[in-house]
């Protein structure tokens, strides 16, 4: 049950994380989790200005995906920095001398958020509250714009808070031009659509906080932040329009005759849903819509690829079954989970096809995209501009070079590495990539971006003057010898590449390198000679009086498990990366001999459902991923004790050795040896204040069973801790009773249905 968990898991989440890390105002949210460390311990002696440069210099050098650090010797790069760092008087000196090491490495996609960002941000968002006439009304309003007295909480952000987006906005885009803030578009049937606010419109002040002043503020305080101007209208929309309260904003704006003109819109429930990207983000509000723009032509358009976008376009193929194109519309996408981000692919693929080859540390891995059972088989176009970010450039590009779609709009964003950011010491944020993903020609999208078949500058004279011009320009096309003149020309491209590729494969080997010496070791090599020299001296199995008495009472503690036939439980996993849990709800059903069904819901992956019937195994996920292991029904490391039971059964150890006391986890533990009918030594440990077993370990992994409570005549723990990932909170038991026999069939989800 844990371990198929386990699977699904890390397929999604890849592995370990940093902790508490803090995310950009606009950085590329994380397109595939790498391998980073924790952060630097900070020695009581240095500096904080020194304990963020070693964080900066550890992390690159255990994480930095070129393992040559392009021909570096990293450690005397430390050594050359380090005394600067030791000598640096300020927060900005230190992110400047940061920034000038890694730009040694020759990457543009290394960052440093200053913390004089988030405290410039801080200020305009509080004050921009208090102009609203509230200190604050956290998400749990009722919704009906009251103003609230006395809670500040709201707007005081401490050292890990990020704001996360809004559940109320008025539904405004926002771009950066000429200094400015243009509005692209605008919600139908939002507060800003029904106010009369039009695509090309300035904002020019927010509760009477000039953009333009803030604007110069912030570029002053974080003067080496790349791309300020691109991430300011997403961090100005999200930490001052979009709010977790329904209260009024006040916005002023220059119209199509740059005339200033105020508006108080009411914040109106936004429509989308809090999601998790996993342990290293704050939740983050999906917003998707789809509509019908004609009886030939759908529109998507969603602004992260979380997992759960899977489970919406799953029901929106279904309801485009007889368009015959769909317009994918990822401007503005923030980007996301590269899993997320294959799904999404595979659900307009005709098969499994490349996805990008993954570069980290000399490792290249071709990464295919995730097929799934739900299609849209149509024409296809994707809209994309400099707001395309991370995922979404990676979607775009592998549509491109498959000739799957065509694109159309403006470059991307060209932040499309796998990277990942730490809070460093100071406050300052770092942003730090841990892989490379390569397209077919074996060129990267990061600092590149992604070109369009068919670019479409966005003016603001075009936006006041008509419809969304690149919208515009795909419905022109989607119909038309152009788009099918456009997707030949990239098959064309890629049946040279596939042609060029094979060439390569057909060539000879190159000869093979002799070896030199045969001496491997010592001793003839004779079989006798290997099994004489590895073969362990037998003793005689024993139990030793001690080790068989502790483990006599704790079975009468706990009881005897094997007469348990059908339970239940119900609680909390936390599944662990890099020191950072992630919560799950859990719910886990058995009848023995042979049924079982685990449930885990979370933001991150929707809802996972496993189980078996005898050998009938069944696995379902709403956000269509892949069927992973599942065991069968009688299988005997199914129930979560299982382990407890089996070291507990009478004569489960031909031998056992009673080793004395120990001190760990708080708690005064006694510790035995033993050997079980396999031969395989296990240790137990067991609380010596309750004589109950606390950790047992079979040499492959160790599993704890703690916070025992009596439980229908049995002792069973309430913790339940497997290896250093998985831990297992259970808030109720239930013992002994009858399920309906639905409890363990296989439910249907969309991907499911035709």
């Amino acid at each position: 049950m844990a371990a198929a968990f386990l699977s699904a898991a890390i397929d999604v989440l890849g592995q370990k994380k940093p902790k508490k890390p803090r995310k950009s105002a606009r950085r590329p949210v994380i397109t595939m989790m790498g391998d980073p460390v924790s952060s630097v311990p900070k020695p009581e002696p240095l500096s904080e200005n020194v304990t963020a440069f070693l964080q900066a210099w550890s992390v690159v050098n255990e994480t930095y995906f070129d393992s040559t650090f392009a021909g570096l010797d990293w450690d005397k790069v430390r050594e050359e920095y380090l005394p600067r760092a030791k000598a640096a008087k300020s927060e900005a000196e230190i992110d400047n001398l940061i920034l000038e090491m890694v730009g040694k490495l020759g990457k543009s996609h290394f960052g440093i958020v200053p913390a004089s960002f988030f405290r410039s941000l801080k200020v305009a968002r509080k004050l921009s509250a208090e102009h609203e006439g509230a200190l604050a009304e956290p998400a749990t309003s009722n919704g009906a714009g009251e103003k609230r007295a006395g809670i500040s909480t709201e707007f005081e952000l401490d050292d890990d808070d990020q704001p996360e987006p809004g559940k109320f906005g008025i539904g405004i885009e926002l771009r950066a031009l000429d200094g400015q803030f243009m509005i692209v578009s605008v919600l139908p049937g939002s507060s800003a659509a029904a106010a009369g606010i039009k695509p090309g419109y300035i904002l020019d002040e927010i509760n009477g906080i000039s953009l333009k002043v803030l604007s110069e503020t912030i570029t002053k305080g974080a003067p080496n932040v790349r791309h300020l101007d691109r991430m300011l209208p997403t961090a100005i929309k999200m930490w001052l329009l979009d709010r977790n309260y329904a209260l009024n904003v006040k916005i002023t704006c220059l119209d199509a005759d740059d005339r200033k003109v105020e508006y108080d819109l009411e914040r109106k429930p936004l429509n989308g849903h809090m999601i998790s990207l996993g342990g290293l983000t704050p939740n983050i509000l999906l917003e998707y819509r789809s509509d019908s723009l004609n009886d030939d032509v759908g529109y998507v358009k969603f602004n992260v690829f979380g997992l759960q976008v899977l489970g919406h376009f799953c029901e929106t193929i279904r309801e485009f079954s007889k368009k015959k194109a769909v317009i994918i519309d990822l401007r503005g996408n923030l980007g996301g989970l590269v899993h997320a981000a294959r799904g999404f692919s595979g659900m307009l693929e005709p098969g499994p096809v490349l996805f990008g080859t993954s570069v980290a540390r000399g490792v290249r891995t071709e990464i295919d995209t995730d097929d799934k059972a739900k299609k849209f088989k149509g024409r296809v176009i994707v809209l994309v501009d400099d707001q395309s970010m991370s995922a979404a450039e990676l979607v775009s590009a592998e549509l491109q070079d498959n000739a799957r779609a065509v694109i159309i709009g403006q470059r991307t964003a060209g932040e499309a590495l796998p990277a990942m950011s730490m809070k460093l010491a100071t406050g300052s944020v770092m942003s730090y990539p841990v892989a490379d993903l390569l397209r077919p020609e074996g060129v990267s999208v990061e600092a590149r971006g992604v070109d369009p078949d068919i670019a479409v500058r966005i003016t603001r004279k075009d936006l006041l003057s008509g419809p969304d011009p690149a919208l515009a320009k795909a419905l022109e096309i989607i119909g038309t010898d152009v788009y099918q003149e456009e997707i030949a020309k990239r098959e064309a491209a890629k049946e040279r590449r596939l042609a060029a590729k094979k060439a390569e494969a057909d060539l000879p080997p190159p000869p093979p390198k002799a070896i030199s010496g045969t001496n491997f070791g010592t001793g003839s090599g004779k079989p006798n000679d290997l099994a004489r020299a590895t073969r362990p001296k037998a003793e005689k199995p024993s139990k030793d009086q001690k080790a068989e008495e502790l483990l006599s009472n704790a079975a009468k503690l706990v009881g005897d498990l094997s007469k348990i036939k059908t339970y239940s439980f119900e609680g909390t996993l936390l599944l662990t990366f890099g020191g950072t849990p992630t919560k799950y709800k859990y719910s886990f059903y058995r009848e023995l001999p042979d049924k079982y069904v685990s449930t885990s819901v979370s933001d991150l992956m929707g809802t996972l459902r496993s189980g078996a019937v005898g050998k009938d195994t069944f696995f379902e996920s709403n956000v269509g991923l892949s069927p992973t292991n599942v065991v069968a029904g009688d299988d005997p490391n199914v129930d979560l004790y299982a382990r407890l039971r089996s070291v507990l059964a009478p004569d489960a150890f031909s031998s056992l050795k009673y080793d004395g006391v120990y001190d760990a986890d708080g708690k005064s533990l006694s510790i035995i040896e033993g050997t079980d009918k396999e031969a395989r030594t296990i240790y137990i440990t067991l609380d010596k204040a309750t004589g109950l077993p606390f950790r047992i370990y079979d040499g492959t992994i160790a599993m704890v069973f703690d916070d025992y409570r009596k439980e229908g005549g049995f002792m069973l723990p309430r913790r339940i801790k497997v290896g250093a990932a998985l831990e297992f909170l259970i808030s109720n038991y239930t013992i002994g009773q009858k399920f309906d026999p639905s409890v363990f069939e296989k439910r249907e989800s969309c991907f499911d249905r035709p």
